[in-house]
């Protein structure tokens, strides 16, 4: 196949190289949308959040930490996180986004040092002609979102991502042309890279951080309902906005598929990941083969995956020796009634047992218990997890929560998963 390129301008100065990490994790979006972690070749996975919200983009820094959106009470949000899902900062309000409405960020992009996030949303221009604008504005990572006159927006930007060495550029396709800040000091977009045949798109782009390269996914300019292919070039390039050396090409990186594969980096440079209609691919990152086409070795990691980004951190073994109560599900009152179902992370095969318990004044109160002198169980289950992964168990209300069902609005329920001698708990509030 055939790609023709331009170099639109040529930025001064060349990169120094980052100092390579270890290629140690991915992050990605599971099956059921919430944030999840695992080592590169699928091993380890598990949940860091599913806390019920929608979620959005995700991004990870040279750190490690990582920055997820979700929306919450129609409000988008990011919080920041480590790699295992602690908490470390939010959440912060992503306000301010335009006139007459918005859609939450769906693209996002950390800065290495961790001070930025370039997040893409949808700019609402004017109330009279509804109008909308594909937007990516910088906002502090450690912070709600300021006025756009504080750190800048670029209308029509998509596809943000930082160079990952020590002067780390924001860069972006806008127009089906790569751009790129002049400089940290000049803040403004330029053009960088561009197609000369219309009949192809950039779809996405990413940067070795070893070496002054990036991998650039193109597919048929055309949006067909079933799909189209996915292909990917890499090119060298001599310096931030310089000119540019084609190194190799690959047809066929995604066959066919009608979301972006977003090729990603891993942290040294050794690794890239990618998605497909399966999950998550990864390969031995790609070099010149002979005759101009790259070497690819695909392997499916993570089934059902999705939106994955390379990270620093290096995990512990799965998953870190402990239960993890990962999703809870039918908390209202009448479908606690029916019974609930709580999706346990486990660390090995075996039996799984699940307890819901309420405070001894609360059980007193609703008539479960005449003297209660503890926390009293209104409900329980028990499954078999087959291997190590995620078991779910159905609970099973006792008579007494059953004719006091209409009364348990807004109470607060403990629940305690157990596997021989590790627990986890869980605390979720009973809904109307």
């Amino acid at each position: 196949m055939k790609r023709l390129l331009t170099v639109l301008v040529v930025w001064a100065g060349m990169l120094g190289l980052a100092t390579a990490a270890q290629a140690a994790s991915l992050v990605y979006l599971d099956r059921d949308g919430d944030v999840a972690t695992a080592r590169p070749d699928g091993s380890g996975a598990r949940k860091l959040i599913s806390n019920g919200f929608s979620k959005g983009p995700i991004s990870v820094d040279g750190s490690g930490r990582i920055a997820y959106f979700y929306t919450s009470g129609g409000s988008p949000f990011h919080e920041l996180i480590d790699k295992d899902g602690k908490h470390l900062a939010g959440p912060f309000l992503f306000g301010n986004m335009g006139l007459c409405g918005y859609v939450d960020p769906f693209r996002s992009a950390s800065s290495p040092d961790g001070t930025w996030i370039a997040a893409t949303y949808i700019h609402g221009n004017a109330c009279d002609t509804a109008t909308f604008t594909p937007t990516t504005r910088l906002i502090d990572a450690n912070g709600p979102t300021l006025d756009d006159s504080i750190y800048g927006a670029f209308h029509y930007l998509v596809e943000p991502r930082f160079l990952p060495q020590d002067q780390a550029l924001l860069s972006g396709v806008i127009d089906n042309q790569i751009n790129i800040w002049q400089g940290p000091q000049t803040p403004t977009m330029i053009p960088w890279i561009g197609l000369n045949d219309p009949n192809w798109d950039i779809d996405s782009f990413d940067y070795d951080p070893s070496r002054n390269r990036l991998i650039m996914e193109q597919s048929p300019a055309s949006t067909p309902e079933g799909g189209e292919p996915r292909d990917f070039l890499l090119l060298d390039f001599d310096g931030p906005g310089g000119s540019l050396s084609p190194v190799c090409a690959y047809d066929g990186l995604v066959a066919s598929s009608t979301n972006r594969a977003r090729p990603r980096y891993s942290p040294d440079g050794t690794k890239i990941a990618w998605t497909g209609p399966a999950g998550i691919y990864t390969s031995p990152a790609p070099t010149d083969g002979g005759g101009g086409t790259c070497t690819l070795t695909p392997k499916l990691v993570v089934p059902g995956g999705d939106s994955v980004e390379g990270s620093p951190a290096t995990l512990a073994d799965a998953p870190q020796g402990r239960l993890q109560i990962t999703k809870v599900a039918g908390t209202s009152r009448a479908k606690f009634r029916k019974g609930a179902t709580v999706t346990v992370a486990v660390p090995a095969a075996g039996p799984v047992r699940v307890s819901a318990t309420v405070p001894k004044g609360v059980a007193k109160s609703l008539r479960l218990a005449k003297r209660p002198r503890a926390a009293v169980t209104i409900a329980s289950g028990s499954a078999r997890a087959k291997s190590a992964g995620t078991v779910t168990v159905k609970l099973k209300p006792t008579a007494k929560a059953k004719r006091a069902w209409k009364k348990l609005t807004g109470v607060r329920v403990t629940l305690k998963a157990t596997q021989g001698s590790r627990s986890a708990t869980r605390t979720v509030k009973i809904s109307r």
